[in-house]
């Protein structure tokens, strides 16, 4: 039986509300202070009027929160949905694309210590030595940027300083898991420090492919980090810093669930619907190698402070072939894909607290970004007789082989200011704006032999260029010293593109996508409660989303196009306590309510859960020989939802209360030894899905109301030891 949400939300505050009342005979706890830098400069997070959660470097590592995967999970009202080991397309608060060429970008973007990462292939990022991590829902226009329609999630990774520090993992679990970390944090002399971070971690595969015999979704990966900090005085600092990663994972699952194929080629083929195994007739994989350097100049000048970020970032992959499908037979739809991307950022920015008597805050700055992405899609098709499209295109079951490659240089370029006035002690008003321009052009070619996708061999220059000014107005107002309420209307922007194939004809191809707007209004509070004990946080939204660029059924492809508009109205609540001086609990809790309302998919449910939550506990027990036991418990759950805006019965999402839980021992200041188990309950929710009837079933199977699909799930119950010695 399914939990409801809604109960277990109502049942987690009564429990809180009970905590609370007797915490008097409690010793006196307080919540730990976060600090943020979703504005541009570094606050509480109770002091920042916009939807922010942030997750606190306690947090991501009792969580064991590593990849990006991870993290998306413990946040309510995101969707992150795997395509291949190097496709993710992420959603927050309705903007979703299922696009992911270089010609288009993303409704969701992530900053990594103020560098860009805006592309699929960037979420599938190893997370260590982080200091915290923040998600803001909602537009971001003014001071983040292009395409944060949706929001964004900014990783802080930790610096070095004046103090050495050195800390080690490793770990073991089923899957045969080996997992070794570590980082060195030493100053070198009087004003310079380094830093040394690395982390690798491999794992057989917990998915079986009887077709070829293999265990598949294995992990290697490992990825090192290199910082140097120079500090000659007070009011300057300089910070270069250099990253490497390599991914070699094998093998990438999709299941065959649905109908049993009535094509003879098929072999009486019966699917299992297991998820433990995945026919594939190929194993998939990927190979890939990234890397990134930047430099970061911080400088207190007459004028304000002057910060300035340069960064160059360089990603390279290729995907084995992989069958999308998951069937047993070989070549009936391989996929075979490299790309490679570059790309240059800089940032100047200048700001000032304090100003005209204490009562302004102010940012200003110019950021520039260009970015050199191709991509090379090549399917091999080979269809059974029997089946709707090996039935009506003659030879369709000779093999076949299609080639899409594209090329796209993008290079966009803002301004952007902000200002907080303080109107007296307790009323304070923001103002701010953004001017983008993005200019994107390439070339875009295809050539090849599967009819169902080839509209003849072409190869034509592609370029356009789209401009947007995103402006944000935000009044605050404090309630004594802990209760601030805020409004805010903020607009968000993401740049036009081209599709990367799949469209009638080659000149198709030449026709832009518009530009994707958001138009945000909210209220929130931000309150800390009984003497710092419990933190409340709550923000009702409504966002109007125009020419909202979505995938679209075309035949037999799934192709973006411009949806016209939708709307969405929402609810995020997050409430911390400090229950006892050993017992914290936590929830959050994400509503959403949002449709498609142009031509396209009127009425249709936007790609975002309906009620999602997660919940936990942590509690710390003093020991007698001066060590200590920690045991925390969380949980997560997502409502079921569509995936794409079609609305396609069948194609949904959900996580049924996901449990995840651990147990430390500190033994002393130094050395911990935990165990931990995620996903206790070993559900195997669904991450992704796709319609493939029309390549494995017959007419009358579909006319029957028929279906198969390929689905991608989530891991399953996975449980490990870890060994940690830091030295502070």
């Amino acid at each position: 039986m399914k939990a409801n949400p809604l109960i277990a939300v109502c049942a987690a505050l009564f429990v809180m509300a009970i905590a609370v009342q007797n915490v008097a005979y409690a010793q006196q706890a307080q919540l730990e202070e976060i600090m943020v830098t979703a504005e541009k400069r570094e606050q509480s997070l109770q002091d920042v009027p916009a939807s922010v959660y942030a997750f606190s470097e306690s947090y991501i590592e009792d969580a064991r929160i590593d990849n990006a995967n991870q993290l998306i999970a413990h946040i309510p009202g995101m969707h992150l949905a795997p395509f291949t080991r190097i496709q993710a397309l992420p959603s927050i608060r309705g903007a979703h694309s299922g696009e992911d060429g270089p010609g288009l970008d993303q409704p969701v973007i992530m900053f990594v210590d103020d560098v860009f990462k805006g592309r699929v292939t960037d979420w599938d990022l190893a997370l260590f030595d982080v200091e915290r991590i923040e998600v803001l829902r909602g537009p971001q226009g003014t001071l983040f940027g292009r395409n944060a329609v949706g929001g964004l999630i900014n990783v802080v990774t930790k610096k070095p300083t004046e103090d050495t520090r050195a800390v080690v993992q490793a770990g073991t679990g089923n899957f045969n898991l080996i997992d070794v970390k570590g980082v060195v944090s030493a100053p070198m002399s009087e004003d310079v420090f380094g830093s040394i971070a690395f982390s690798s971690q491999t794992r057989e595969g917990f998915t079986r492919n009887p077709t070829t015999g293999n265990k598949i979704d294995s992990i290697d990966k490992q990825s090192a980090k290199v910082q140097l900090r120079f500090v000659p005085s007070d009011d300057r600092e300089t910070l270069w810093q250099t990253e490497f990663l390599r991914d070699t994972g094998f093998g990438f699952h999709r299941d065959y669930l649905g109908a049993t194929p009535s094509s003879p080629e098929f072999n009486g083929y019966v699917p299992d619907s297991n998820p433990e195994t995945s026919h594939n007739s190929n194993d998939g994989g990927v190979d890939r190698s990234a890397f990134g350097t930047s430099l970061v100049i911080d400088r207190k000048t007459d004028f304000g402070q002057f910060k300035s970020i340069s960064a160059y970032f360089e990603d390279e992959a290729k995907l084995a072939p992989t069958d999308v499908f998951g069937s047993p037979l070989k070549d009936l739809f391989v996929e075979y894909q490299w790309y490679e991307l570059d790309q240059f950022s800089q940032e100047f920015r200048l700001s000032g607290e304090d100003s005209l008597d204490g009562k302004l805050d102010w940012v200003i700055g110019a950021y520039y970004l260009t970015i050199d992405h191709t991509r090379d899609r090549t399917f091999g098709l080979d269809l059974p007789l029997g089946t709707y499209l090996g039935d009506i295109f003659p030879g369709a079951d000779a093999p076949q082989m299609f080639t899409a490659l594209m090329n796209v240089k993008t290079d966009s370029i803002s301004a952007f200011a902000q200002g907080t006035y303080s109107l007296s002690d307790r009323f304070r008003v923001t103002l701010g704006g953004r001017y983008t321009s993005d200019d994107k052009e390439g070339q875009n070619t295809q050539y090849g032999d599967v009819f169902i996708f080839s509209v003849g061999d072409f190869s034509l220059p592609i370029q356009d260029s789209w401009s947007k000014f995103t402006p944000r107005v935000t009044f605050e107002a404090d309630f004594g010293d802990d209760v601030m309420l805020y409004a805010t209307y903020s607009e968000g922007f993401k740049s036009g593109g081209f599709i990367h194939w799949g469209l009638d004809t080659a000149e198709d191809h030449l026709v832009p996508l518009n530009q994707e707007t958001a138009k945000n209004m909210e209220i929130g509070l931000r309150s800390m409660l009984m003497d710092n004990r419990v933190s409340l946080n709550l923000t009702a939204y409504s966002v109007e989303y125009t020419d909202l660029q979505v995938s679209q059924l075309v035949g037999t492809i799934m192709v973006q196009t411009n949806a016209g508009k939708a709307e969405a109205d929402g609810i995020d609540l997050e409430i911390n306590a400090a229950i006892t001086e050993n017992l914290t609990a936590w929830l959050n809790y994400s509503y959403f309510d949002g449709t498609y309302t142009g031509i396209q998919f009127t009425g249709n449910e936007m790609v975002t859960p309906p009620k999602a939550y997660t919940a936990g506990m942590s509690y710390v027990k003093a020991l007698s020989d001066g060590g200590e036991m920690r045991f925390r418990l969380d949980v997560q759950h997502k409502d079921e939802y569509f995936q794409d805006p079609a609305n396609e019965p069948g194609i949904t999402n959900d996580l049924d209360s996901i449990i995840n839980a651990s147990i430390t021992y500190a033994m002393n200041s130094q050395w911990e030894f935990s165990l931990w188990v995620k996903n206790l309950r070993d559900e195997r929710a669904m991450n992704y899905l796709n319609d493939t009837s029309p390549f494995m079933l017959s007419l009358d199977q579909m006319m029957n109301g028929e279906v198969s699909l390929a689905a991608n799930y989530i891991p399953p119950m996975t449980w490990g030891l870890s060994a940690r010695f830091s030295f502070e």
